[in-house]
C-alpha cells in the first residue's frame, strides 16, 4: 500500500458506496429500532476491521501525509452512519472519545495516526510502565494460588519421593514464573500506541518498535526491570 494509499481507502475503491446501498435497503424494510441495533453492530464491525487494515499484522506502512486521506474515509464512514441512525450516531450525545461509540476504536487509531512520532512514543513509555506495575499486582496473588494448587497436586502422587516432590514443585514453579513473565511483557507491549508507530514509514519509530520488540524474544530472557530502564531513557530524551 505504500505510496497509493490515495487510490486504495475504502471510499475510492466503493466499500463506503456499498455501505450506502445495504443501508438505504435495510432502511426501508426495518423498523427505526432495528435499523438502530443494525447499523450500531455493523459499524462496530467495520471499525475493529479497520484497526486491523491500518494497524494489523500487516505490512502496509503509512508516511506523514497519508494520515489526511485515512480521517477523510473515517469522517465519510462516520457521516453515513450518522445520516441513518442520528440518535446513536449523535456526537454530543455519545461524543466519539467514548468507549461505548461504535467507531470508537476506529476514531483512537485515526487519531493516534495524526500524531508525531516523538508523542506517540512518549505515551506508549507511559502505558506501558503502567501496564507493568499493574500486572505484577495481579500476578502476586495468581502466583500464590498456582502455587499451594501445585503443591497439593505433588504430594497427591504418593509414589513420588519426597525429595523428587520438591524438585518437581521446583520445577514448575520456575516454569510458570517464567510463563507469567512472558505474559506481562507481551501484554505490555500489546498497544494501538505501538502497532501505529510500526506501520510508521519513519526511521525513528521503527528504531523505537524493534528496541521493545526485541525483549518478548523468548531467547533473551526479558526481565521487567529492562523494560523499565528503556522507558524512562526514552521518556526523558522527549521531553
Amino acid at each position: 500500500m505504500q505510496g497509493r494509499v490515495q487510490s486504495t481507502t475504502p471510499q475510492k475503491l466503493g466499500l463506503v458506496d456499498k455501505l450506502y446501498e445495504y443501508l438505504v435497503v435495510w432502511e426501508q424494510d426495518l423498523r427505526s429500532k432495528d435499523l438502530r441495533s443494525l447499523t450500531t453492530c455493523l459499524a462496530g464491525v467495520y471499525s475493529r476491521r479497520m484497526c486491523q487494515v491500518l494497524i494489523g499484522p500487516t505490512k502496509r506502512t503509512f508516511a506523514a501525509g497519508d494520515s489526511e486521506a485515512v480521517e477523510q474515509d473515517f469522517q465519510t464512514v462516520l457521516d453515513l452512519f450518522s445520516e441513518f441512525n442520528p440518535i446513536d450516531f449523535d456526537e454530543k450525545r455519545c461524543p466519539l472519545t467514548d468507549p461505548a461509540h461504535p467507531l470508537y476504536s476506529y476514531f483512537s487509531v485515526v487519531q493516534l495516526m495524526k500524531t508525531s512520532t516523538n508523542e506517540l512514543i512518549r505515551q506508549h513509555c507511559i502505558v506501558m510502565a503502567a501496564r507493568v506495575e499493574q500486572e505484577e499486582e495481579k500476578d502476586k496473588e495468581k502466583e500464590r494460588r498456582e502455587s499451594e494448587a501445585i503443591e497439593k497436586k505433588i504430594k497427591g502422587e504418593k509414589y513420588l519421593k519426597r525429595q523428587d516432590q520438591q524438585k518437581l514443585q521446583t520445577q514448575a514453579q520456575e516454569y510458570h514464573k517464567m510463563l507469567r513473565d512472558r505474559h506481562r511483557i507481551k501484554k505490555s507491549h500489546d498497544h494501538p500506541t505501538l502497532h501505529v508507530l510500526a506501520h510508521r514509514q519513519d526511521e525513528e519509530a521503527q528504531t523505537y518498535v524493534e528496541n521493545f520488540v526485541q525483549f518478548a524474544d523468548k531467547k533473551r530472557q526479558p526481565l521487567v526491570i529492562q523494560l523499565y530502564i528503556i522507558a524512562y531513557i526514552y521518556m526523558y530524551m522527549y521531553t
